[in-house]
């Protein structure tokens, strides 16, 4: 069976919603997060009431749901980054690209182990993940840091 992408977008939400209240956050508290009315979580969560597809990307967005975000992309071949704050008034300190060339280093190596003997587990494709989005998080720092001086 094929679901489209407002289908889709719904679903991510409201797993992404569901997370939120595990962590302990209320209805009210989300919504003001999502920048949505308190009847629209509640439509969500407990009448299965979607909104459209926009809006769900919206609310998923503004409720920083990186994970949710990622599973959309996945499914176009594509990868969200969040990227890291940057202070402009703290220059760049050499620890952080010594910090950062270290993690690529680290990914380097587990790949190395990982493709030794011809195939990736489920555990070292999870730590390759892990390990290379701290790369790219560390290199879009130094990028950011380059442009907002």
């Amino acid at each position: 069976m094929c679901i489209g992408f407002r289908e889709l977008a719904n679903q991510i939400l409201y797993r992404g919603l569901v997370k939120l209240q595990a962590q302990g956050l209320k209805t009210p508290v989300i919504a003001k997060m999502l920048d949505v009315s308190h009847d629209t979580v509640k439509d969500v969560l407990y009448k299965n009431a979607y909104p459209s597809f926009p809006k769900a990307l919206k609310m998923i967005v503004n409720g920083r749901m990186v994970e949710s975000l990622q599973e959309i992309a996945e499914l176009i071949n594509c990868a969200v980054v969040e990227l890291p704050e940057i202070d402009p008034t703290d220059p760049l300190k050499i620890r952080q690209v010594a910090q950062t060339m270290r993690a690529f280093s680290d990914f380097m190596e587990a790949h190395a182990r990982a493709i030794e003997d011809g195939r990736i587990t489920a555990e070292e494709q999870r730590e390759l993940k892990e390990k290379g989005w701290k790369v790219v998080q560390g290199i879009l720092q130094v990028i950011l840091y380059t442009e907002v001086k």
